[in-house]
């Protein structure tokens, strides 16, 4: 609690104390971008010097709408966050249920108010083996509260007693001992000690699919990972936890395979059809968009 109230919004808000305006005069457009929220007071200082500087804010995870977040600091991130919208040009959102909440919240700036995914961050296209055995599956990251796996594990042990094609899923993270005790109940199932951003690219070249996990069923956020994935020719599949608005948004994507309790359909997919990397998420085609808005 004493973190939060001293170092408000994160811990970088002194980066503020140390950029000097004037060193960007020579800038047309001022864009920030959170995580971490510092970085839009920091474009602030700015706007507030140059305020003919055109200022797009883009904005990952939810702040006042943020569950984690005490009282107190759900109440000053709300006062902020108002003011830090009402200086913006433009405000990207970079998850559409984030968007469409906030519109909600603040009509006042729906107007400015935009989606614009995250880009993937390499392109990683698979050669394709047919007649295999085995399949493997990888999640790298955090399996926290809300997120539930154990329905999907329990579906796949199901389709593995009764098929020759065997599934196994690989766990990437660090995770906590009651989690390991669950995870380690299926002999199907690896898990391993988190490794870095590379290391992970060059796991989802080893793979046949890639699973997401939703955040629980009451958040707008969507978890990074599927953006990276979109850069692959992997099918994802898709946890949801009766998430309705998300299983709309990965609905329109083909890669994406939605789960609902039985296995049999998403592992016929992933065994007999073919995928392709969503190149709309390319960082290039993104970064058009942003510039453009």
């Amino acid at each position: 609690m004493f973190r939060e109230i001293v170092f408000f919004p994160d811990i970088f808000i002194r980066w503020a104390d140390k950029i000097t305006p004037s060193d960007y005069r020579d800038y047309d457009v001022i864009i920030s971008s959170s995580d971490y929220k510092s970085s839009h007071f920091v474009a602030k200082k700015i706007k507030e010097v140059f305020p003919e500087k055109r200022w797009i804010q883009i904005w990952g995870d939810p702040w006042s709408l943020d569950s984690t977040l005490a009282r107190i600091s759900r109440f000053r991130a709300k006062y902020a966050e108002r003011k830090l919208f009402c200086r913006a040009d433009k405000i990207v959102f970079v998850s559409e249920l984030t968007c469409d909440a906030l519109v909600k919240m603040y009509p006042c700036y729906s107007k400015k108010m935009c989606y614009i995914p995250r880009s993937y961050y390499q392109e990683i296209n698979v050669l394709r083996k047919e007649g295999k055995q085995v399949y493997d599956v990888v999640y790298t990251g955090s399996l926290g509260v809300g997120r539930n796996f154990e329905i999907f594990l329990c579906a796949v042990k199901e389709f593995n007693t009764r098929n020759k094609c065997l599934f196994k899923v690989h766990f990437y993270g660090n995770y906590s001992n009651e989690l390991m005790d669950k995870l380690q109940k299926f002999d199907f199932v690896t898990v391993n000690g988190t490794v870095d951003y590379e290391e992970v690219l060059k796991l989802f070249s080893q793979m046949d699919a890639l699973l997401f996990i939703s955040n629980k069923s009451t958040s707008t956020q969507i978890p990074g990972k599927l953006f990276d994935y979109f850069g692959t020719n992997l099918p994802i599949i898709c946890v949801t936890h009766d998430n309705a608005n998300l299983r709309d948004f990965l609905a329109r994507h083909s890669k994406c395979l939605l789960f609902q309790e039985n296995f049999v359909s998403v592992a016929n997919r992933i065994i007999n059809e073919s995928f392709e990397v969503e190149r709309g998420y390319s960082p290039e085609n993104i970064a058009k968009d942003i510039l453009s808005v």
